[in-house]
């Protein structure tokens, strides 16, 4: 071989192995788009036990993150308003839980604003509204199910998050999380999910998982809820 075809192969070795580091460090990179999760959980480990504001199971109460993922495998959280609205404090829980437990090896700090704008296409027109519970089931058909079909005028993006605003509901998606929980290379969406009926007691917070968002743009996506996987 010659000396010119000897460098050329050299550099195409490196070439390749260069593109090979890339996509393994991509697949193996957790994105976090809150900044206080990041800290969380790139410090140390006491967010698990923290003190937080007490939330009753039927099985008991968790004033801690450590107690409220044992009681969330099998018991429920209690229904009263109270509850409900103290649970926006163990989201946290359940996001870090999540990120802490995927395949990925590292984790990225992201501002919201780099964000791709096209994810709040993705939610608006491809998310299936009635694959996790929410107040939004009740007004959803076969025809109009995801929240573009349902407020095709009353949809509005802010850096990560998707917002449908009236007189008489507030429901935001905000994505604050991709990782890779699957097994597959294609990232995996954690959004938090609230859910408000304005002239009503009705107060939700959730935790979702949407799965491989970037395959098929013709196919609707289905989120799971972190409580379905508790109790699976």
């Amino acid at each position: 071989m010659s000396s010119l075809k000897k460098l050329s192969y050299f550099v195409f070795c490196v070439v390749l192995a260069s593109c090979a580091v890339t996509k393994q460090t991509i697949a193996e990179t957790s994105l976090i788009y809150d900044v206080d999760y990041f800290k969380s959980l790139t410090t140390d480990e006491s967010w698990l036990t923290s003190e937080r504001s007490s939330i009753s199971f039927n099985k008991g109460e968790a004033k801690n993150c450590k107690n409220y993922l044992e009681l969330s495998k099998n018991s429920l959280i209690e229904e009263s308003s109270k509850n409900f609205l103290i649970k926006s404090e163990y989201l946290e829980c359940e996001v870090l839980t999540l990120v802490k437990n995927s395949h990925a090896k590292t984790v990225d700090y992201k501002s919201a604003a780099e964000l791709r704008s096209d994810f709040g296409t993705t939610l608006s027109q491809r998310l299936d509204i009635t694959s996790f519970n929410s107040s939004l089931g009740q007004i959803t058909s076969d025809e109009k199910n995801t929240l573009a079909t349902l407020f095709p005028n009353a949809i509005t993006q802010d850096s990560n998050n998707l917002t449908i605003e009236t007189n008489s509901r507030y429901f935001n998606l905000r994505l604050v999380a991709k990782t890779y929980l699957n097994n597959n290379q294609q990232e995996d969406w954690i959004v938090i999910v609230t859910d408000e009926i304005l002239d009503g007691t009705y107060r939700n917070f959730d935790t979702i998982i949407i799965n491989d968002p970037g395959t098929s743009e013709q196919s609707l996506l289905t989120a799971i809820s972190f409580s379905d996987i508790q109790n699976n």
